[in-house]
């Protein structure tokens, strides 16, 4: 599991105690990321080490700042680097509708819950004519993936708003926090397979 030094703080780990278990080898830091075992990190935790070290360059592809095209263009420039396979994966899954790595995760273990490809960002309309994006449309029921920024109280009552338009809409929506995503993939593979019998 790999976290950062906010998240470790929600949970009652303060700098000091963070600190001991890096020092002691328990775990280990990467960037401002925490990776807690001992072992090597995988080439996935490390992926998600980048993303929690540098929120502010994830927050811009997500919001179109910076277009993908134009990150695609510095990876061609700075030539053979370490990791450039994953990261012109990643970028490819972004080309394809993915607002971030949770939700590629999320594709990955829907495909081991033997569903199709989903649409990715698939377009609704609320009652008032609003344009909405949800993040994996199979055709019969979408899901939606939350990350951390979505538990806090005005933006979780945001999403239910919403959320509760489109299901008034005649929308079955179900909604997975990246947390259940990397913690709890049997329960989340589980509930997809379900949702694909139910549904259709």
């Amino acid at each position: 599991m790999v976290v950062s030094r906010p998240q470790l703080a929600s949970f009652g780990y303060d700098n000091d105690a963070t600190r001991r278990r890096a020092m002691s080898g328990e775990w280990q830091q990467v960037g401002n990321a925490f990776v807690l075992h001992s072992g090597i990190p995988s080439d996935h935790q490390l992926q998600w080490a980048a993303v929690l070290t540098a929120p502010g360059l994830a927050a811009s592809v997500q919001q179109r700042i910076v277009p993908t095209s134009a990150l695609r263009q510095e990876l061609a420039a700075a030539g053979a680097i370490r990791h450039g396979r994953i990261l012109r994966s990643i970028l490819a899954d972004i080309e394809g509708g993915a607002d971030s790595l949770s939700e590629i995760d999320f594709v990955v273990l829907a495909r081991k819950a033997g569903l199709p490809p989903p649409i990715r960002q698939s377009i609704r309309y609320d009652s008032a004519g609003r344009r909405r994006y949800l993040d994996a449309d199979f055709g019969t029921f979408v899901v939606e993936v939350d990350g951390g920024v979505h538990l806090h109280a005005p933006n979780y009552w945001a999403d239910a708003r919403r959320q509760n338009e489109l299901v008034l809409g005649g929308d079955r929506i179900l909604r997975f926090s990246s947390y259940a995503i990397r913690v709890e993939e049997d329960v989340v593979i589980a509930q997809l397979r379900r949702a694909h019998q139910v549904f259709g």
